[in-house]
């Protein structure tokens, strides 16, 4: 369960459990897709107050209005970047990776790493289980 709340009088959301003012923020014990789903829909829900949104996550600073929209996004590509580690090949005790966009600082996060490792348990099962596409049917001489 995610629970958001704002005050009446003011643009202030508290969201703890979602948003992080610290750096990435904790996916333990979590849907990591659920996750993401959350925040986009904060991000939807705050949408109406614009730039003068502010938000107080799990821990750190008051965060601004594009906050939901960051962690959301940081969810759906850490889960991209998983899927296609996995699809690859890749060893997965290698540590985790950054990609363009990743906020400054959040790849050598510990909880990035620790989010990196739930990403890869969570698709891992469903990568691998998805069908491989028949090759192309070589083209016969006459």
């Amino acid at each position: 369960w995610v629970t958001v709340w704002r005050l009446r009088d003011r643009p202030l959301w508290l969201a703890p459990g979602l948003l992080d003012g610290n750096g990435p923020p904790d996916g333990r014990d979590a849907d990591l897709a659920l996750l993401a789903q959350s925040a986009q829909r904060l991000a939807d829900l705050a949408a109406a107050d614009g730039p003068a949104a502010l938000f107080l996550g799990e821990q750190g600073p008051p965060l601004a209005a594009d906050a939901p929209l960051r962690h959301a996004r940081y969810w759906g590509d850490l889960l991209a970047q998983a899927r296609a580690a996995v699809l690859r090949g890749d060893d997965e005790t290698a540590p985790a990776p950054g990609w363009p966009g990743l906020p400054a600082g959040w790849a050598a996060a510990p909880w990035h790493a620790l989010n990196w490792q739930r990403a890869w348990r969570q698709v891992e099962a469903d990568a691998l289980a998805a069908p491989v596409p028949a090759p192309a049917p070589a083209a016969s001489a006459r």
